[in-house]
């Protein structure tokens, strides 16, 4: 380095000019390098890794049902013209979204691929009984109950397709029969598993959205085969006697408890479940006062137990949905703040090159120095994305969650003002490059 001069050689410092633009030469080249390293990262990740059928499965999963609908179809469609063998997968997660009236025969095509999966088979049979076709449903119902004997649900489902396909009232007695089959200690109920990609996350709202989609149709047998129950009490007791009637709702009340601890419970079925068991305990309730059958032990405990039960999921249901609205933007959060800091340094260099410009005549000075750019670049632009940082500061301050805090106005504006000054001040102290030095 020159006598006197503070630049190192690096910018010129010793005059080798040449060698100066050889390094801001090298190190542009390398900044390009990184970027497009990171781009070609980011693009293999998302579009390499995966071929282009399982791309357009995993896009369909997470848009709008329409959208997703039409992903799906073009993944199905490119398999069938390769040649290759269309995962079921593929085709459950297509008949969820399909058309109401290609429901059933997306669903029929799964089934002839796998008929003896029990997931399929419930979703099938749930399919079926959305659309009144209450024999066709207790097969595929059976069918699931055969493959997964370890699961409760299918038999659930099957006692509700007995009940409700008929109108007589004397199949009531064949579905409870079918309900008496279950047996709590060896048998759990296990909701099919949410068709989701690996690796998207579980915790979306998408995910969520889904998961009660299915919790819902799944569940739909069972509130199908609580409401004829007690919407036929009257009939029932003339039919048989208020002593079996009060034991089929206590069977309501089994499965709605049995249901409550399903190994995948969600808040949906976890609602569902509660309810049953709700309506069917004031049932009993209301046939004992009637017919004088044996009152329910601790039903006015139960069931205030039971509704601050719903109450308590239906306020956890409420937040979380909060939450995940909140938490939507939080991906792209990063590239706003990087934009932002990127947005600001630009206008924050322009400010204080000009500073710089405008007083060069009572330095005596030609332009900006390089080395004096670089740091600027150092102090400002680190400072600008201090903002990330503060967030989390000021959210654990406030006792708010990280994701609803903003960096007000009034804490920015000082620190752009800081920033400025700082630059003003090390452009206009620091640098002492002689007038007769050209830098390019």
């Amino acid at each position: 380095m020159s006598e006197g001069n503070p630049f190192p050689a690096e910018y010129g410092g010793n005059g080798d000019m040449a060698r100066a633009r050889r390094y801001r030469r090298a190190f542009h080249f390398a900044v390009a390098a990184i970027t497009l390293f990171a781009a070609t990262l980011l693009l293999s990740e998302d579009q390499l890794r995966h071929s282009g059928a399982e791309n357009q499965y995993r896009n369909g999963l997470t848009m709008q049902k329409e959208s997703g609908r039409v992903m799906l179809r073009q993944a199905v469609r490119m398999l069938e013209n390769d040649g290759e063998e269309v995962p079921v997968h593929y085709l459950e997660a297509l008949a969820q979204r399909e058309q109401e009236d290609m429901i059933l025969d997306t669903f029929e095509l799964a089934y002839t691929k796998a008929p003896e999966n029990p997931d399929l088979n419930m979703r099938y049979g749930a399919a079926l009984f959305a659309f009144d076709q209450f024999a066709e449903a207790r097969e595929h119902f059976a069918d699931a109950a055969l493959h997964a004997p370890e699961n409760a649900l299918p038999l659930y489902q099957q006692a509700a397709a007995v009940a409700v396909g008929v109108a007589d009232q004397s199949t009531l007695a064949s579905a409870f029969e079918i309900l008496q089959r279950v047996d709590p200690s060896t048998q759990t109920v296990a909701f099919p598993s949410v068709l989701w990609f690996p690796e998207l996350p579980r915790d979306s709202k998408g995910y969520q959205h889904w998961v009660a989609v299915g919790a819902d149709s799944q569940c739909a047998p069972m509130v199908a085969l609580t409401r004829k129950t007690l919407d036929n009490v009257e009939v029932l007791v003339a039919e048989f006697s208020a002593e079996t009637v009060a034991e089929y709702i206590e069977q309501l009340e089994q499965m709605a408890r049995q249901i409550y601890r399903a190994e995948n419970l969600s808040s949906t079925s976890a609602l569902t479940a509660l309810a049953i068991e709700e309506i069917s305990l004031n049932a009993r309730v209301s046939l004992a006062a009637q017919y004088d059958t044996p009152v329910p032990p601790d039903a006015s405990n139960r069931l205030a137990a039971l509704r601050q039960s719903m109450d308590a999921i239906s306020k956890f249901d409420s937040d979380r949905e909060q939450m995940m609205e909140a938490q939507q933007g939080w991906l792209v959060l990063p590239m706003y703040r990087i934009l932002e800091a990127l947005f600001l340094g630009s206008v924050i260099y322009v400010i204080v090159f000009w500073i710089y410009y405008l007083g060069r005549f009572a330095s005596g000075y030609e332009k900006a120095p390089p080395f004096a750019i670089v740091l600027f670049l150092f102090l400002s632009l680190p400072t600008v994305l201090l903002a990330p940082i503060a967030a989390p500061i000021m959210a654990f301050l406030s006792t708010s969650p990280p994701w609803t805090v903003r960096i007000p106005a009034w804490v920015r504006l000082p620190m752009i003002v800081g920033v400025v000054i700082l630059c003003a001040m090390m452009f206009w102290f620091t640098a002492t490059e002689p007038p007769n030095m050209q830098i390019d």
